[in-house]
């Protein structure tokens, strides 16, 4: 009798979970860069088909089955659990923020761009109003909801609000043990996308810098109340981000000096990287949004 070896990450398809305003557009675009086809090929797509991607709920399932495993990657705004659609073996990777620093950029987010998928909700609506009177499964434990998943829905966790349990933050802490490569974080984008590239083997972890806000950088401007209101009402989202942070510092420390040392190289080499590289990116974008017909708006 033979052993079979577990395949590591770099075997296996890559599942990205796209949670809002956690940097997920700019790991998108590292993943297309490592694993999709080039500029001129995805332009293409965008007019005839877009693939790899899920945009909306409705589409989700049919394309995910249409995917093959040298595709290798699906990524999306959706919740765990999709892998059983798509081709195996797989694994998934997600990153994180803090969560109420996650859910006042999804207000002013939601609330000035037109595309936005919280637009309608957001647009008229006060901090308290979209908060607290929309309803909206992401804001109740949102980044738990993606996690944990939902045997009959694909986008999000549909326990109704208010009565996510402690045996759902302890289903989600198993789903990141047993089924998640790496879970990254915002705050730390640059330990993050340097551990990424070890665990997937890619060459090189070089990102640009763009659509940095500087909005919303602390709470000192808002009401006490509803930070406070935030902070009870998604308690188990708070805890599911230390317990994963806690995951990814032990794996850092494990590391050592040599990580520090990486770290600081791939630094200095990332700005080398964005001062040759964005000017062009710029255009390319410029060039995407004439395709969207969002010529107005870069995307």
């Amino acid at each position: 009798m033979t052993n079979k070896s577990i395949p590591s990450a770099q075997e296996k398809f890559i599942i990205f979970i796209h949670i809002q305003k956690t940097a997920g557009l700019s790991i998108q675009r590292m993943i297309r860069r490592r694993y999709g086809q080039s500029i001129f090929k995805r332009i293409a797509n965008k007019i005839i088909l877009r693939k790899n991607t899920a945009s909306t709920p409705i589409d989700l399932k049919g394309t995910m089955l249409s995917c093959k495993f040298y595709d290798r990657y699906f990524m999306g705004h959706f919740c765990y659990g999709v892998h059983e659609f798509l081709p195996q073996p797989s694994t998934y990777i997600t990153f994180l923020r803090e969560p109420i620093s996650r859910l006042l950029s999804l207000y002013y987010y939601s609330q000035s761009n037109k595309t936005a998928y919280y637009h309608k909700q957001a647009v008229n609506a006060s901090m308290e109003q979209f908060f607290f009177k929309s309803n909206l499964m992401e804001l109740d434990n949102g980044i738990l909801r993606f996690i944990v998943g939902d045997a009959n829905d694909l986008f999000i966790n549909r326990t109704p609000l208010g009565q996510c349990s402690r045996s759902m933050l302890e289903q989600a802490k198993e789903n990141i043990i047993n089924h998640f490569a790496f879970i990254g974080f915002s705050e730390r984008f640059d330990e993050s996308v340097l551990l990424l590239k070890n665990k997937l083997g890619w060459k090189n972890s070089f990102y640009l810098k763009r659509n940095i806000s500087t909005k919303n950088k602390n709470h000192h401007n808002i009401d006490p109340f509803i930070i406070e209101e935030l902070r009870k009402r998604n308690s188990l989202d708070i805890e599911l981000y230390k317990f994963a942070l806690v995951r990814f510092e032990q794996e850092i420390h494990f590391l050592g000096d040599y990580f520090k040392n990486e770290l600081q190289l791939f630094q200095t080499q990332n700005g080398i990287y964005n001062k040759f590289a964005l000017p062009l990116y710029n255009k390319y974008d410029y060039l995407k949004a004439i395709v969207n017909g969002k010529q107005e708006r870069p995307i």
